[in-house]
């Protein structure tokens, strides 16, 4: 009897962590290019849920109110812009995409993808809160400042899943 329980006891702690569901509320031990419609769909509302909630409302204004900014031909300007858009609240629309959601040659598991999808979270967080008009024009020419950097995890699932970051559309 006392082996039941323990045996139950195990059963317990240990399930919940084979079925661990993150940020996708897919499975992480599922593959990629197994996952069906409807796991799709969920990953992909559930990503975009995640990724507004960690990098913050603040946050997403102030990316957005750069890209504004970084437009202007120079640092005051840039620093008026961005001042100017930050006041007015309003964030860019964004473009409704999910890596996830097309058809993939990819082996690469949902625990992957979440793990690159934190360091891109990571580096694009960074990205926001490094951002200044100065650091822009000082660095042109250079190509900084102008994306996150991607980092090793990415880097290795995007050649493991050709077309997992491409854009849907090609022309």
């Amino acid at each position: 009897m006392r082996s039941l329980a323990r045996l139950s006891l195990i059963a317990a702690l240990i399930l919940p962590v084979v079925a661990c569901k993150g940020p996708t509320g897919v499975s992480g031990d599922k593959q990629l290019n197994e996952l069906s419609e409807e796991e799709k769909k969920t990953a992909c509302e559930n990503i975009g849920e995640y990724t507004e909630e960690e990098i913050g409302d603040d946050r997403l204004l102030r990316f957005s109110c750069s890209f504004t900014a970084a437009l202007t031909a120079s640092e005051a300007e840039c620093d008026l812009a961005f001042d100017a858009c930050v006041a007015e609240g309003k964030i860019m629309s964004e473009q409704e995409s999910c890596d996830v959601d097309r058809e993939l040659v990819c082996e690469a598991t949902v625990e992957e993808y979440e793990a690159c999808l934190d360091e891109q979270i990571a580096a694009t967080i960074e990205l926001i809160d490094g951002f200044s008009c100065a650091a822009i024009f000082a660095s042109e020419g250079e190509g900084g400042g102008a994306l996150p950097e991607v980092g090793p995890l990415c880097t290795d699932l995007a050649q493991r899943c050709p077309g997992l970051f491409t854009a849907g559309t090609e022309g």
